[in-house]
């Protein structure tokens, strides 16, 4: 999922939001009433704050409404597209401080824009470091946009306490597999905060050349466990594990596989992402509408600014055994070829 990654949700659905108003305003979302008036114009804010992240962005862009332009001529417009007099900043509410961010080329700072409905080039965001920012953890943080066009964009989030693995445990590492079909419990400490969580597993193992086992690639996989919103828990099974292994894994004669690392993921966001997504998830049930909900937090603009958090614990092994045995000879893992 990755609600919180800037460089996907810059490029996916923060465009969907602004191209969705762009035809609403071209053509109606309702055949009734044209709720967005010809010229007029919404600001559209995305922005997270992370103690792990060198940089921090916000993104500014407007859907632009025009009666006589198609959405897709304006989303190629640049000056439909962006603000050119707009300045952005961040207030760290505990000591007043105020910051002002740089105007940059998003692609120049390595998150390009994907092809599609819009300009590619220029693809403005606005960025401060965080040697500068500093941020700090459960602290508020305001965010203050002024357009250039006598309108000024604000809203305030809080920065997340990073998560701390409880289950499984740290000292041993040992995960204890034997049992395949038992609930296997991953559970967390987090911020009162985030209340979010994507869980991700990473496989990683090395791979040798059967008939010359001097050449080996290091390999991995990346299992998106699920989400759990509120609740710093979730579970599997041994045996979902393996399948997935087995589902995601080429099987092959030519080549002998060593288990190398299992490494657990935990990727908290803020509440205004569980708000988000509680009201995406109402609106596809059965008399949920088909229009994509725009929620948001901030005050005279559709968007949001939010913060995340990140935590990941490597290390960790089958224990010798049952569970071993299942994985180098296993229904589902058997033709994988692992070996100790």
């Amino acid at each position: 999922m990755k609600f919180w990654d800037f460089k996907n949700n810059v490029c996916t659905g923060f465009q969907i939001v602004i191209f969705s108003l762009m035809i609403c305003g071209v053509w109606s979302c309702n055949d009734e009433l044209n709720v967005i008036e010809e010229g007029s114009s919404t600001p559209v804010v995305y922005g997270v704050l992370s103690l792990q992240d060198n940089n921090h962005y916000i993104r500014l862009e407007r859907s632009f409404a025009s009666q006589s332009i198609a959405a897709s001529a304006l989303a190629k417009d640049t000056a439909a597209l962006y603000y050119p007099n707009a300045t952005v900043q961040i207030q760290n509410l505990s000591t007043g401080a105020i910051y002002n961010l740089a105007k940059v080329d998003a692609t120049a700072e390595g998150f390009p824009r994907k092809s599609g409905p819009f300009v590619v080039s220029p693809n403005w965001v606005y960025k401060i470091s965080n040697d500068e920012l500093n941020i700090t953890k459960a602290t508020p943080y305001k965010l203050i946009i002024q357009t250039g066009e006598n309108k000024t964009l604000t809203s305030i989030t809080t920065t997340l306490i990073n998560p701390r693995l409880i289950s499984p445990g740290q000292t041993s590492k040992v995960l204890v597999f034997d049992a395949v079909y038992k609930d296997y419990n991953i559970d967390w400490e987090d911020d009162a905060n985030a209340l979010i969580h994507d869980i991700n597993i990473k496989i990683t193992y090395e791979e040798f050349n059967a008939a010359n086992p001097n050449q080996s690639e290091i390999k991995s996989l990346l299992w998106k466990l699920g989400v759990s919103h509120t609740k710093s828990n979730i579970n599997f099974t041994p045996n979902l594990f393996f399948q997935y292994m087995s589902n995601n894994i080429e099987k092959r004669q030519d080549v002998v596989r060593q288990m190398k690392d299992i490494e657990f993921q935990i990727y908290s966001g803020g509440k205004e992402m569980l708000a988000k997504q509680d009201l995406v998830d109402a609106n596809f049930g059965i008399t949920g509408s088909q229009d994509l909900p725009l929620y948001s937090n901030i005050t005279g603009a559709l968007g949001i600014f939010t913060a995340k958090n990140y935590l990941s614990v490597g290390g960790y092994f089958i224990r010798p055994g049952a569970g071993l045995d299942s994985l180098f000879n296993g229904i589902f893992t058997k033709d994988l070829n692992f070996r100790q």
